[in-house]
């Protein structure tokens, strides 16, 4: 094997090893130490394995709770919704807020909630997690209202020549 080809090989695995090392490295706290914390002070179950071999993350008396980083805000969406229908409960996100860069995600997440049926309840954790209700807005909303757009965060878009 030529020298080129072995320096190649050794990169991409160094790369590969690397990468979920240096992605776990930006969180403060594990999902699970959040998870726990939440469900412990709500008395509820935590990592219940229902009939379909899923686990919700935590069930409460009143919910069914999927616990996810905010960068992750749509994969929790379809959890809760699926735990809630296989346990019965209405469904919740706890959505982890480690930085304020991430409260980002808060309103997207309650725009998109707004309009799922059953409603999904969010709370929020984390130390950078603002005060106060999760989703302000609480009316049913059909459409993006005035207030969901000056809620929505707005990044610039980068277009290439």
């Amino acid at each position: 094997m030529s020298l080129t080809k072995l320096l190649l090989i050794s990169f991409l695995f160094a790369a590969l090893f690397a990468l979920p090392v240096s992605h776990a490295a930006k969180r403060l706290n594990h999902e699970k130490y959040y998870q726990q914390r939440w469900c412990d002070a709500q008395s509820g179950r935590a990592e219940v394995v229902l009939p379909d071999r899923t686990r919700v993350d935590c069930i409460t008396d009143q919910y069914a709770v999927e616990v996810d980083f905010a960068n992750k805000w749509a994969e929790s969406i379809g959890q809760s919704l699926h735990y809630g229908r296989m346990t019965g409960k209405p469904p919740a996100v706890l959505l982890i807020i480690e930085t304020p860069v991430s409260r980002r995600f808060i309103p997207i997440l309650c725009g998109t909630v707004a309009a799922t049926q059953p409603r999904i309840t969010v709370f929020l954790t984390g130390p950078a997690a603002p005060p106060g209700p999760a989703c302000p807005i609480t009316e049913s909303i059909s459409r993006p209202t005035a207030d969901i757009k000056a809620m929505a965060y707005h990044h610039p878009v980068t277009r290439r020549a």
